[in-house]
């Protein structure tokens, strides 16, 4: 029998499943963002999303999207909302951001992050953490705003986009 994701890493009951449109979910709130962070983290990298709101990630922990096991490949479109109150502070992690590590065909786009977060981690620390083989293929990067407060201990500390190692 082949076992579906969902099988493999069965979903909180509790959270409900964004609306998926057109091959995009909805991410509404900040419980949509953890489900899609978790959701690429666990093998659906090339998963795409976009931002209906605002989104305030006051009081909620937070892992970043794509990590090297699972480097996010697929398209988030922000549609101009901005992320408040995300606090990622992992200060002995690489790759440290709202996304973590991304490869080829990944495509980020506008979207802010305002003056209320902040990213805290070891090297490779921005908006995006910092992207890694990716065969050949582009990674897009596109109006993305960064008033956040960004700390590391090591090397690569942005605001945008920490490293690009191999990539297009």
């Amino acid at each position: 029998k082949t076992l579906t994701l969902d099988e493999v890493f069965p979903a909180d009951p509790n959270v409900e499943i964004p609306e998926l449109v057109d091959g995009f979910y909805q991410l509404e709130d900040a419980n949509d963002l953890n489900w899609f962070a978790n959701r690429v983290n666990n093998g659906e990298t090339a998963i795409n999303a976009v931002l209906t709101n605002d989104i305030d990630m006051e009081g909620v922990e937070f892992t970043p999207i794509g990590k090297e096991s699972a480097k996010y490949n697929g398209k988030f479109d922000g549609k101009g909302h901005v992320i408040s109150n995300l606090i990622v502070n992992l200060p002995g992690q690489d790759y440290v951001g709202v996304f973590g590590m991304i490869t080829g065909g990944a495509e980020i786009k506008n979207f802010t992050v305002d003056n209320t977060c902040s990213f805290s981690g070891k090297a490779f620390v921005a908006v995006i953490g910092g992207s890694k083989e990716a065969g050949g293929k582009i990674i897009t990067i596109d109006g993305i705003g960064c008033e956040a407060t960004i700390t590391g201990s090591a090397q690569n500390i942005a605001g945008i986009y920490g490293v690009n190692m191999g990539s297009t």
